[in-house]
């Protein structure tokens, strides 16, 4: 009898998923490098230990904080060039780009946020904070209540 639970639990250990966070894959377009994600806290602490090798980190959320993800993401040039179009995997997205100025924008359902900026010699990625007004309600994942509503 022993024998069988050891065996089952062997079985149990080599079958289970693993629990360990994976880093996002770095995508590449042209000469943008960019990774999306931050869907839980141990995604999240994956791409904070990337950032600093990327010139700007976008945090997609509702104006009461709350992450949002799966906005779609573009960037241009100073000339207004679409050089990125694409879908974040989640709330936090970090990208890479060569020096000078650019323009990111993002749209969450049929509201889009945008922002200027320009790279900079830092090691320390530019934050930038894109918030959208949610009016009805919003279900946070940890709010019991409204888990007990879905």
């Amino acid at each position: 009898m022993e024998i069988c639970r050891a065996i089952s639990f062997i079985f149990c250990l080599l079958t289970a998923p693993a629990t360990g966070a994976q880093t996002p894959e770095i995508q590449h377009q042209g000469k943008l490098r960019y990774v999306s994600g931050g869907i839980g806290i141990n995604e999240r602490r994956e791409l904070e230990k990337l950032a600093a090798d990327f010139d700007i980190k976008v945090i997609l959320s509702t104006d009461t904080g709350h992450f949002l993800g799966g906005g779609q993401i573009k960037v241009r040039d100073a000339t207004g060039a679409l050089l990125l179009n694409t879908t974040s995997n989640g709330p936090i997205f970090l990208l890479d780009v060569p020096k000078g100025a650019y323009v990111i924008e993002a749209m969450i359902g049929d509201r889009a946020q945008a922002m200027r900026f320009e790279t900079r010699d830092t090691s320390n990625p530019q934050s930038a904070y894109l918030t959208w007004r949610i009016d009805e309600p919003y279900r946070h994942y940890s709010d019991p209540a409204a888990n007990a509503a879905l």
